[in-house]
């Protein structure tokens, strides 16, 4: 007969190595051991139990190979979110053990607050756009070094694009003090690489978008393009999993924080515990709303909310706008309507119609 008893499993997952704990149904600690980061490791200590294992570990930055180790191994698997596990941060005792432990007894008394398991292809798919984010970075900080170099030496010119065509012929005239001209020389080659890498993959993004139905509905939303709108949908993997846009826009980390002291409540701005690219690309949008001043509905929002705080507090308000305006684009599959009162939609949400 098959074994029918139930583990559970916590895993502090390190770089070079993880610690394991086994907790049975009683909550007995049944093993705990530090194990190798290799999959032959992994599957040699699972393989020898025998029942259902189902096992937590933290979303950290390399989860990704553990839990599809784990899955393959036929194994229930759940990502503990990070920051609603500081119980474990806070420990006034904190090690490796602690911690494994801790994961298990929340995992056993089903306290254990999960993150999102993307599936393979929808985390190739952002690891894709990210990286077209981290070029970029890259690319601006190449251009602010240039222009400090042409600015400390006072070099004037009347380009409004120093990196256009004529403008990168200017830089290559230039002369600097030896030493000068080789940096200046570099940041050109390492722009000129960066943009050959970026091209083909801009090229990619916008094939993708053209052929992505969702995609195109969000590019309807002002301050969006073919790149952000891919972006939002991969970030927020299904907007099925969101019970309400609040709930989505608590996970970018643009909802209000909240402190509570002598029965009063204060509050503390936007938390940024959430997707910091979600949060990043809405940030963006908002912007270039209120720099092309094109939508009156969220040009009013801007005003009013700038009117009683400041210029900061309105930016984030109308990313909150276009985040819970992208929630009701997908989940009718219509495209936006700057007519349309989304607060109504808010209401038939809050209400379960």
């Amino acid at each position: 007969m098959k074994d029918q008893r139930t583990y559970f499993v916590g895993i502090d997952l390190h770089k070079d190595y993880s610690t394991i704990t086994v907790l049975d149904e009683a909550g007995n600690e049944l093993d705990q051991r530090n194990v190798p980061n290799d999959a032959e490791d992994f599957t040699i200590y699972f393989k020898q139990w025998e029942g259902k294992m189902k096992v937590a570990l933290e979303a950290t930055y390399n989860w990704y190979w553990l839990v599809d180790l784990l899955q393959r191994l036929g194994l229930e698997v759940k990502l503990a979110h990070p920051y609603k596990t500081r119980i474990i941060g806070e420990a006034k005792v904190k090690t490796d053990k602690i911690d494994s432990r801790i994961l298990a007894q929340l995992l056993r008394a089903d306290f254990l607050p999960t993150s999102f398991i993307a599936d393979p292809k929808m985390r190739d798919d952002r690891e894709w756009l990210r990286h077209r984010i981290y070029l970029v970075r890259l690319q601006t900080s190449v251009k602010t070094r240039i222009h400090c170099l042409v600015d400390k030496y006072n070099i004037r010119h009347g380009f409004s694009d120093l990196f256009g065509k004529e403008g990168i012929a200017f830089l290559h005239s230039l002369s600097f003090p030896e030493r000068t001209q080789k940096c200046l020389e570099g940041l050109l080659r390492t722009l000129g690489y960066l943009q050959e890498e970026l091209r083909p993959l801009r090229n990619e993004i916008i094939a993708s978008g053209k052929e992505d139905e969702e995609a195109r509905l969000l590019e309807s939303l002002p301050g969006f393009g073919y790149f952000s709108s891919l972006l939002l949908l991969k970030e927020i993997g299904t907007v099925e999993r969101f019970a309400s846009p609040k709930k989505l826009v608590s996970y970018s980390g643009l909802a209000p924080g909240i402190s509570s002291s002598g029965g009063k409540s204060y509050g503390k701005g936007i938390t940024k515990q959430g997707n910091k690219y979600l949060r990043w690309l809405l940030i963006q949008a908002a912007s270039s709303v209120v720099r092309t001043k094109k939508d009156r509905r969220l040009m009013g929002l801007y005003s009013r909310v700038q009117h009683r705080k400041n210029s900061k507090i309105a930016k984030v308000a109308v990313a909150k706008e276009l985040l819970t305006i992208a929630y009701f684009i997908l989940k009718h599959r219509e495209p936006y309507d700057p007519m349309r009162l989304y607060r109504n939609d808010r209401r038939a949400i809050l209400n379960g119609v």
